[in-house]
């Protein structure tokens, strides 16, 4: 029988985390009882020496039980001499019970392949060592009895132990949450976390929690703090993605972003989206918005956002955000068509072509290729505006010359073209200047 690679590293797997489990929660019990054993040794050695004592003591105990107004103090003798005696008998009784219990145990252990003896053998370690566990807890009502000190020792004792089992447990707590079970448990509770937040998110929940009865019983707060941790979840998501990122060329990016590369998760796309609509160039955005048909939402509004802050809806219209909501736009022929009729409906301003030179050099082409008389009208008249007016014509670059002259407008007036011909004309007039002052010297010269 041939055994798989997989399975072999899968029960190597396994058995190293059972062995990291019984470490973790054996080594702290284990010291924590071994505390213990100390502190009652202490105790009982401290036990000897305050019996010895109490019996030296115990003729001035006897006479103030027979003097006047004394009896409490032989009350006090007496009442700490039957505390230290039972304190040995307690820690006897604790000590056989737990050798019995493990005795019983061991002898029921079997054969049986269903209960295997190392189970009924680990049963009976542990049944006679546990109660040791107990034994600063019961000394400390035990030694009550002594007053104050029997207090103070029986208090340090179960301090003691507590502290050192609490730092031990959090050495192992601190290590367990640094490993991969670590890891894992917070996995699983996040998971668990986003499911339930968007089970109360789905269509179902969030008619239900905001019909007339939800917002009366409150559970449309529900739903809004639902949304919130899933939207935070997401967002937490796209951060760490963005690391991703690093590395990867302009391609890559652009092929996660417009969901050539399908293996990508959402939240990955959503953080190449982030990065190509801030730092992309205009046709690139174009190409994201084109491709969001059938995907989430929370990838959609990002773009369309993003899409705003560059002013993008000024050449293909303030409707582009609800038709990409909508599913409208599946391809970039959609764009150039609501670019198209946003500048045939009188939406395209002068000002509009000056903000980006690919974005009019691209308006330009579409429209060209569309043959639509009414949108080439208003981008020439557009043009117009734009070259006549000083404010916008300064703000004009080559790109969108070459764009406006392949419908006709033409830049006669443009701060380039102005400073050419000064200069052309001023290069004359120093020519003329010249001509005239060499003629006047030449007949200066003939009248000598």
């Amino acid at each position: 029988m041939v055994v798989s690679p997989l399975l072999s590293f899968g029960g190597l797997a396994l058995a190293g985390v059972g062995l990291f489990l019984f470490l973790a929660v054996s080594i702290p019990t284990i010291m924590a009882l071994l505390l213990a054993l100390l502190v009652v040794l202490v105790i009982l050695i401290v036990r000897q020496a305050a019996i010895i004592l109490l019996i030296a003591i115990s003729p001035l105990a006897f006479a103030a039980w027979l003097l006047p107004n004394t009896e409490n103090l032989f009350k006090k003798w007496i009442s700490m001499f039957r505390g230290l005696l039972l304190v040995f008998p307690v820690i006897s009784l604790l000590y056989g019970a737990g050798k019995l219990a493990g005795a019983v145990l061991a002898a029921s252990a079997t054969d049986d392949p269903n209960n295997p003896k190392e189970t009924m053998q680990f049963a009976a370690l542990a049944a006679s060592i546990l109660p040791l566990g107990a034994t600063p807890f019961v000394l400390q009502s035990s030694l009550n009895s002594l007053g104050s000190i029997g207090a103070k020792i029986g208090k340090m004792s179960a301090n003691a132990h507590g502290r050192f089992a609490g730092n031990v447990k959090g050495v192992a707590k601190r290590r367990v949450d640094n490993s991969v079970i670590g890891d894992t448990k917070r996995k699983y509770s996040d998971f668990m976390d986003r499911k339930r937040a968007s089970m109360r998110t789905g269509k179902f929940a969030t008619w239900r929690d905001n019909s007339p009865i939800g917002r009366f019983m409150g559970w449309d707060k529900g739903g809004a703090r639902a949304r919130a941790a899933v939207d935070k979840a997401f967002e937490s998501d796209v951060e760490n993605a963005s690391t991703m990122l690093q590395g990867m060329t302009s391609d890559d990016i652009s092929d996660i972003a417009n969901g050539t590369n399908t293996t990508a998760s959402q939240a990955l796309r959503a953080a190449a989206v982030d990065h190509i609509m801030a730092n992309g160039s205009f046709e690139e955005r174009m190409e994201v918005l084109s491709s969001l048909k059938g995907v989430d939402t929370s990838i959609k509004q990002r773009a369309i956002k993003a899409a705003y802050a560059k002013k993008d809806n000024n050449i293909i219209g303030n409707r582009f955000g609800d038709a990409i909501l909508e599913d409208e736009v599946g391809n970039m022929t959609d764009l150039k068509n609501m670019a198209i009729d946003n500048a045939a409906d009188g939406n395209l301003q002068a000002e509009h072509l000056v903000q980006n030179g690919a974005a009019t050099k691209w308006l330009s082409k579409a429209i060209t290729s569309s043959g639509n008389q009414q949108a080439e009208d208003a981008f020439i008249q557009a043009g117009e505006i734009a070259i006549s007016n000083p404010n916008t014509a300064k703000n004009m670059n080559q790109t969108i010359l070459d764009a406006l002259s392949a419908h006709g407008v033409v830049a006669h007036n443009t701060p380039q073209n102005t400073s050419s011909s000064n200069s052309q004309q001023s290069s004359q007039n120093s020519q003329g200047r010249g001509s005239q002052q060499s003629s006047q010297h030449n007949l200066e010269g003939n009248n000598s």
